[in-house]
């Protein structure tokens, strides 16, 4: 289907701030415009670096765990739980900032 539109310059102009702040492309944007979706602005470049670096430190840590001995046992359980704190974090981090683009139709 092609759908074709016509719109004055100044609501050109709206569509075009309104697509900008995500990462969708202007014709993804209407599609699920269309569709009823909710969207989302994404989320500064900082935010996704910061999150994709937590990830990352967890992983690390995580990967430590298993390849170092431990002079006592309380050491493993401490790191263990700051690895889990990590991701817990980095979770709720993204379930609250990151975009849904498609998370639920508008009742």
């Amino acid at each position: 289907m092609t759908l074709s539109y016509q719109a004055t310059n100044p609501l050109q102009q709206k569509l075009n701030r309104m697509v900008e702040r995500t990462v969708l492309s202007r014709e993804q944007f209407i599609r699920d415009m269309l569709a009823g979706f909710s969207i989302r602005e994404a989320p500064p470049a900082p935010l996704i670096e910061t999150i994709r670096l937590l990830r990352s430190a967890a992983g690390i840590m995580s990967s430590m765990i298993n390849r170092t001995i431990f002079r006592e046992e309380s050491d493993r359980e401490l790191l263990l739980q700051t690895v889990d704190e990590i991701r817990s974090c980095t979770t709720a981090i993204t379930e609250q900032c990151m975009p849904k683009f498609k998370e639920e139709k508008r009742k």
